[in-house]
């Protein structure tokens, strides 16, 4: 199931209104797991991303982006193949595009190496793992960051000044549902929710078709899982 709110900020709103967390931590941390040369590269839910940049920088034979919003890729970067589409929608689309004997010679390639920063919440499942999986290579590895910690009932609000701009922040959880509302001076607010994943259940899905290393870094973890 996707989670994901509609109305998604242009990438460069988005650049502004979620500078916190892209300034957070560099898009190369991820990528420095995984040896990208030569390599065919899927980034999730990565629009947005600098991680395709960095692959690319690196060697990468090819580097797909996947996102459900067309104006989190209004900046195309060549070399780099967009794809509008709901992650979930794709894994199954390009699954069966692997399958379809009639098109032998034209069918895609499975992926090396596949990235997932922040926004795995948004289409985690035990199916969506099991097609991940069916369009990775043998040995491929999958990475991700996210979040280890639950986010209180009631709502927090957190206020801070970043490159001259003021910043408020609302977050709160309705069952298992997160809300979060980003805003700032000079763009509009965005509301987004996505469901609370535990490490358990990730372990759980991941660990039928993965070997997955946690590594907790504060509040987030990355997650290494090697194709079985």
């Amino acid at each position: 199931m996707h989670y994901q709110t509609e109305n998604w900020p242009l990438w460069d709103e988005y650049e502004t209104l979620y500078a916190r967390f892209r300034k957070g931590r560099p898009e190369s941390e991820l990528v420095d797991l995984a040896d990208v040369n030569g390599k065919e590269v899927l980034s999730l839910c990565g629009g947005s991303d600098k991680i395709a940049e960095v692959c690319l920088e690196r060697g990468a034979k090819i580097v797909m982006v996947v996102d459900s919003s067309k104006g989190m890729m209004a900046k195309i970067q060549p070399h780099i193949e967009y794809v509008n589409y709901d992650v979930h929608e794709f894994l199954c689309m390009y699954y069966k595009q692997m399958l379809d004997v009639e098109t032998v010679g034209d069918n895609p390639e499975p992926f090396d190496v596949v990235f997932c920063r922040q926004a795995i919440n948004y289409w985690f499942s035990d199916r969506s793992s099991r097609l991940l999986f069916d369009v990775m290579s043998p040995g491929g590895v999958f990475i991700f960051n996210t979040m280890n910690r639950k986010v209180e009932k009631f709502p927090g609000v957190r206020e801070y000044k970043l490159d001259g701009r003021s910043y408020v922040e609302v977050n709160y959880m309705v069952d298992d549902m997160i809300y979060h509302l980003q805003a700032c001076d000079g763009c509009k607010p965005h509301l987004n929710a996505f469901r609370w994943i535990t490490s358990e259940e990730y372990h759980n899905q991941l660990e039928k078709f993965f070997d997955v290393e946690e590594t907790i870094y504060g509040p987030a973890s990355i997650y290494v899982c090697k194709k079985k």
